[in-house]
């Protein structure tokens, strides 16, 4: 049997894509190129740095990360990880403080602007709110871009 694998390169090319596609369809292409990363990270399924910690010819760049691990998870946990990191990102962008306690914390504010943007919050104790792939826009959204 012929072992299968993956290019972190191809993944990292297919991330690029998700995201240029989200931020289109969900942030009317507002948010900022940023430099998408994998790596694992137990516990976590993404991060997106607080400030422009890469540097491009002119400016900086966001990092924004997809662990590992979630590259195992069914699409829809996938699409949910990245809009909520975009989400984080928009509200770096527009002075928007969303979470607190080191970052670990996500607010009111940040509930407001992850369901504006399609994603489904629930309270999580220590952590505030949280987002959840449910029958939402992420869920039928793999489906209708290739209607």
């Amino acid at each position: 049997m012929k072992k299968q694998s993956t290019k972190m390169s191809r993944a990292v090319s297919q991330l690029e894509h998700i995201y240029n596609a989200l931020n289109a369809d969900f942030f009317a292409g507002e948010l900022p190129v940023p430099i998408v990363t994998v790596q694992s990270k137990p516990g976590t399924y993404g991060h997106c740095t607080t400030s422009k910690v890469w540097q491009r010819k002119d400016t900086g760049a966001y990092e924004l990360n997809i662990a590992a691990e979630v590259l195992n998870f069914p699409i829809e946990e996938t699409l949910d990880t990245m809009i909520h990191e975009m989400c984080h990102l928009y509200c770096r962008e527009n002075g928007i403080k969303e979470v607190s306690r080191g970052g670990k914390y996500h607010n009111g504010k940040f509930r407001v602007i992850a369901e504006a943007h399609g994603l489904t919050c629930v309270p999580n104790g220590q952590y505030g709110w949280n987002t959840i792939p449910g029958d939402n826009l992420v869920k039928v959204y793999p489906k209708s871009r290739t209607e």
